[in-house]
């Protein structure tokens, strides 16, 4: 009905209003389900309805309200309309968000055959890295990058689950690619000197950080790296 969709259109720009702005992720770690969601673009094809209800959902996980986004999800499998890719991804990710790990991994199987099936990969390895276990965290990463080989998050996740089954040579080598394609992510430069510290090329990684000109990035990084690394080299390998 018109209200309704008037009325959801209106809930739909408050909400995106509220991802504006700067967020801070911590380094040295995996991707998380929100970045680069810019990327998941509609098929052209694709009705007003379906647009209106996932860009409703693409906000709600952006804001970590994974509960009302399954909300709407639901809402707009009840109108009979066919689900897409981009409804499986967003049900994913927003499943994961509430620990629900089992049907996450259902909702990503189905980007099998899609276009989407590297973020599908992706999801399922931060889901079995979540729950530590790394060897299939690495072989779910691998296929994502396998599928989407210039994106600089599914190698870092990739390289960070290496790092976990002491293939600290490999990570380095994938995440001076990751550097390369994305530069400015502080993310992915922690855990390169991470990686190089861990191979022993601990001049390399020095001279990362030293050439940082902010003192307090520089702090941060070398905190993290060195955090991480007493983690690796404390706990078992799995």
């Amino acid at each position: 009905m018109k209200t309704r969709s008037a009325a959801i259109l209106f809930v739909a720009a408050v909400l995106l209003a509220g991802c504006a702005g700067s967020v801070s992720v911590a380094p040295a770690a995996f991707t998380g389900a929100n970045a680069h969601r810019e990327g998941l673009s509609l098929d052209p094809a694709a009705n007003g309805e379906e647009a209106l209800y996932l860009g409703i959902v693409d906000g709600l996980i952006k804001q970590s309200r994974q509960g009302a986004a399954l909300a709407f999800l639901d809402s707009y499998r009840q109108t009979g309309q066919a689900l897409s890719p981009r409804y499986w991804l967003l049900r994913g990710d927003a499943l994961v968000g509430v620990h629900r790990n089992v049907e996450a991994i259902d909702a990503y199987s189905k980007l099998r055959e899609t276009a989407l099936a590297p973020r599908g990969w992706n999801g399922q390895g931060k889901i079995a890295a979540e729950t530590g276990d790394w060897i299939s965290a690495e072989v779910d990463f691998h296929k994502a990058v396998e599928g989407d080989p210039a994106n600089a998050d599914f190698i870092n996740n990739l390289a960070f689950a290496e790092l976990h089954i002491d293939r600290a040579a490999n990570a380095a080598s994938w995440l001076q690619q990751a550097h390369e394609l994305e530069p400015s992510s502080d993310r992915i430069l922690t855990n390169l000197v991470i990686a190089l510290t861990a191979t022993g090329d601990t001049a390399h990684a020095n001279s990362i950080i030293a050439e940082i000109g902010d003192s307090a990035r520089r702090e941060a990084m070398r905190s993290a790296a060195k955090s991480v690394l007493a983690t690796l080299n404390t706990k078992g390998k799995s």
